[in-house]
């Protein structure tokens, strides 16, 4: 066989191999996944939100990828503590993920010291968004801005409500950073469902609200006003509204995020496959167009780059709820 014959053997065989590839059946994705079986992504909100929307989003590609079901499982409750629970304590074959945020992995920590799950029991998988809060109040509002929000506030001390996603929840612990910055007291008012304190801010059963960008066609609207982001730079969807930090408060920085975790235990070779295909997931362009009405930005990274976001959150809010006196008092 000559040389330019060899070359075009070996030319075929590859080509042969790419084409058998993209044409693998199910069984043949399988046969390569080191999980067998449906794969269960613990969310431990409901459905319908933004944590649907991330989880479906990229299980649904990691799904195609895998050549098995990927199952979101809606544990809602308990500030994430109940759906924490029963991932921390799920066997770690493969078969279990977790969808984590701050609030499961730094604030809860932080602030109880009776969780009914450990931290260290849910290893790092992937980083997936993250994404700012708005604060808005009600259409009637005197406040126009976030100066005047708080004049109010400082007249009527303790007489304002605002809503969280659970009592020691990021936009608790949000709220609770402003009002101590700014010298004011409210009361909190913690929902299950977030959107039902969308609904009650919109009829004035409440006073104001942090919320993410799942708000956004009733700030357009005029179901709400915006008074301000929480991040350090205006939010491209409202450059109109400013941040916090620029309205007196600087340095204020107040993010949501989810990420994937997985039962401790859990084999390297399966971490790291689950890796590869959520990053891929997040890679797509359809994902981005998908996240970014609701404020979403994909991120995608390493293990290691999530246990570095835990850390940072740690940092950030340890001295905080420490400062505010909130250990086992929420």
């Amino acid at each position: 066989m000559t040389n330019l014959t060899a070359q075009r053997s070996l030319g075929r065989r590859a080509a042969m191999s790419l084409a058998g590839m993209a044409l693998a059946s199910p069984a043949t994705l399988r046969a390569q996944t080191p999980v067998s079986g449906p794969i269960r992504v613990v969310v431990p909100y409901s459905t319908g939100g933004t944590a649907d929307l991330v989880t479906r989003s990229v299980g649904d590609r990691m799904s195609a990828a895998l050549g098995v079901p990927v199952v979101p499982d809606y544990r809602p409750g308990a500030n994430l503590m109940i759906g924490a629970q029963i991932a921390a304590t799920a066997p770690p074959d493969g078969r279990t993920l977790f969808l984590g945020t701050g609030t499961s992995h730094s604030l809860n920590p932080l602030l109880r010291s009776n969780l009914p799950y450990r931290p260290e029991q849910l290893v790092p998988v992937i980083p997936l968004t993250e994404n700012a809060y708005i604060i808005v109040v009600p259409p009637d509002s005197q406040a126009r801005t976030l100066a005047e929000f708080v004049a109010l506030a400082r007249v009527q001390q303790g007489g304002m409500n605002f809503g969280t996603f659970g009592a020691g929840n990021i936009n608790h612990l949000g709220m609770e950073l402003l009002a101590q910055l700014s010298g004011i007291t409210m009361n909190s008012v913690p929902y299950r469902i977030g959107v039902q304190s969308d609904v009650d801010l919109m009829a004035g059963r409440l006073d104001v609200l942090m919320t993410t960008l799942t708000i956004l066609p009733h700030i357009r609207s005029g179901a709400v006003r915006a008074l301000a982001v929480t991040t350090p730079q205006r939010y491209p969807l409202l450059p109109e509204v400013p941040t916090v930090a620029e309205q007196g408060y600087p340095g204020y920085d107040v993010r949501g995020w989810f990420s994937f975790f997985a039962p401790a235990g859990t084999s390297e070779q399966i971490l790291a496959r689950f890796n590869t295909e959520a990053n891929a997931a997040l890679r797509d362009p359809a994902v981005s167009a998908a996240f970014a009405p609701h404020g979403l930005t994909p991120l995608g990274g390493s293990a290691a780059d999530l246990g570095a976001m835990i850390a940072a959150e740690n940092a950030r809010w340890g001295p905080i709820i420490q400062r505010l006196g909130l250990r086992d008092k929420v």
